[in-house]
């Protein structure tokens, strides 16, 4: 099998599986059955390779055909000219390592996409959210805050983001309350790690006082790149 029908059957079975995969999410399903429509596309040139790439020397052939009579004692030669694609062999080669490559950037987002889609993460911030787009519940007000702190009572959370001021009078006080008051009781939430991404130095610097003191791991991440106002401020 030649090279390009080697690439095209790769192309169709992975535009295939990409299109047809539960866990990479609706999102993929356009790109899969572009890359199987190109991959069979592909296939079909493929079959006739030999008329895609040509001496390199012009866009004809030259076919000589000998013609012996019977009594050998004459030669006749007559030359066929047909029309080739030789120049065609360069394009197609771009064409399927653009094509591998854009399938190499659908499977490499399919697969973060479901590395964030399983990590548990939670945003209390009145403002800012997280500027890549990654799965989190986000909570506005300390109230909330607190409510989906709840939820989480006896389940694992990856990621808590605290922001110290939240509008209005309210700060995440209760919020941290609540996180003081279970690891008081011996009952600690399971949190790999608070970030503490306020721009409050005093206020982040008592955050991860207490909680530090209770036996949280916490970040002091102020200034953090990750959060960021996705919209202008009224």
């Amino acid at each position: 099998m030649r090279k390009p029908v080697k690439t095209a059957a790769v192309l169709v079975g992975l535009g295939v599986g990409v299109a047809v995969g539960p866990s990479l999410g609706p999102a993929a399903v356009y790109a899969g059955i572009a890359l199987a429509t190109l991959g069979v596309a592909l296939s079909l040139v493929g079959t006739s390779e030999s008329d895609l790439v040509g001496d390199g020397t012009g866009d004809v052939d030259s076919v000589s055909v000998v013609d012996r009579s019977d009594s050998g004692a004459t030669e006749r030669r007559r030359t066929r000219q047909r029309p080739t694609l030789s120049g065609l062999g360069p394009r197609v080669e771009q064409i399927l390592r653009l094509a591998e490559a854009q399938a190499d950037d659908v499977m490499t987002a399919a697969h973060h996409h479901r590395v964030d889609a399983r990590r548990k993460i939670v945003l209390v911030d009145d403002l800012r959210s997280f500027v890549d787009g990654r799965h989190a519940e986000v909570a506005r007000t300390s109230s909330t805050g607190v409510e989906l702190l709840d939820r989480y009572r006896d389940r694992r959370l990856d990621e808590l983001w605290l922001d110290h001021d939240l509008g209005g009078g309210d700060t995440i006080w209760p919020v941290v309350e609540v996180l003081e008051r279970a690891a008081f009781d011996g009952r600690p939430f399971d949190v790999s790690v608070i970030n503490i991404h306020s721009a409050n130095p005093a206020g982040a610097a008592k955050m991860a006082q207490v909680l530090g003191h209770r036996g949280y791991r916490v970040r002091v991440t102020s200034g953090s790149t990750e959060v960021g106002y996705l919209d202008s401020p009224a």
